[in-house]
């Protein structure tokens, strides 16, 4: 991200770039503004994000498609193996599958 924050510079030196990530994107976005910021880079000027889940600890508009107990389910299948199964990749959470 910093190369991209430069490219801006480099395009209008006299403004900071605002920053607009949607869904994955938005996610990704703010994991790498977070960590600019952890290196005191204040390259940005703001940071929107749009239809992305960042704080996981509450499952939000998952629990309209995943019941709470397949959250669960999933859940004590990853502390006991401690990363997902290749297979259950493959299948989307919306569809059940996995």
């Amino acid at each position: 991200m910093r190369d991209v924050l430069d490219a801006v510079s480099r395009t209008v030196p006299e403004q900071k770039a605002h920053l607009l990530g949607f869904a994955m994107a938005a996610r990704c976005s703010s994991v790498a503004a977070a960590a600019l910021a952890a290196q005191a880079d204040q390259g940005s000027a703001s940071h929107t994000l749009l239809a992305a889940q960042s704080d996981f600890s509450e499952p939000g508009v998952l629990s309209l498609v995943i019941s709470l107990r397949q959250i669960a389910m999933r859940k004590e299948a990853m502390q006991r193996r401690g990363v997902r199964r290749a297979k259950g990749l493959r299948t989307t959470e919306l569809s059940g599958g996995g």
